[in-house]
C-alpha cells in the first residue's frame, strides 16, 4: 500500500431495498432486485445516486468521508444497500512513482455490491434523516497482481448509522 498514490474508483449508482411498512418481514429480501424494482408505494429498489461519483480511495481513509448521494424514501426499512461500478469510469492506481495503472473489475459482481453488514432493517421514518456510512477496506479489497496489475474484489461494511 505504501507505493499506492491514488486509488480512483467510479461509481455508476448506488441503491437501497425499501420494504414498505406494510408487516412483511423486512429480512425478506428478493433474490433478484430486478423484480420488485420500485414496486408501487415507494418500496421496493430505489436509486441513491446516479452517478455517484469517481472517488479515491487513498484521500478517504482515517474517517475522512465523501458523500454519495441523498434521497427521500418513503415510511418502511431499509433491508439492503448495493453499490454498482461503472467499468467505463476511471478505475485506476496511481503509484508514487506517477505511473497509472487500470484497475481489473472482472471480480465485481454485474447485480451490484452488496453492503456486507448483518444489520437488522433500518426504519425509515417520515420527516427523519439517516446518514449511513460504508466503509470500503482498501487493504482487502485491492489484489496487486504485478508491477502494474491490480484487480478489485471489493470488501465493504456498513460501519455505522446516524439518525437526525
Amino acid at each position: 500500500m505504501a507505493s499506492l498514490a491514488h486509488v480512483e474508483l467510479t461509481l455508476a449508482r448506488v441503491e437501497v431495498h425499501v420494504a414498505g411498512d406494510d408487516g412483511n418481514d423486512p429480512s425478506q429480501v428478493p433474490a433478484d432486485h430486478e423484480k420488485d424494482k420500485d414496486e408501487g408505494g415507494g418500496a421496493g429498489w430505489q436509486t441513491v445516486a446516479a452517478p455517484a461519483g469517481t472517488f479515491d480511495l487513498i484521500a478517504l481513509q482515517n474517517d475522512v468521508r465523501a458523500t454519495l448521494g441523498t434521497l427521500e424514501l418513503p415510511d418502511g426499512k431499509i433491508t439492503q444497500i448495493r453499490l454498482f461500478m461503472d467499468p467505463n469510469g476511471k478505475n485506476q492506481v496511481e503509484l508514487t512513482s506517477g505511473e497509472t495503472c487500470a484497475i481489473d473489475l472482472s471480480a465485481v459482481p454485474p447485480t451490484g455490491i452488496k453492503i456486507n453488514h448483518p444489520f437488522k432493517a433500518l426504519d425509515v421514518e417520515e420527516s427523519s434523516e439517516l446518514t449511513l456510512v460504508v466503509d470500503f477496506d482498501l487493504k482487502e479489497s485491492l489484489d496487486q497482481t504485478g508491477a502494474c496489475s491490480f484487480s478489485l474484489k471489493p470488501v465493504i461494511k456498513l460501519k455505522h448509522v446516524d439518525r437526525d
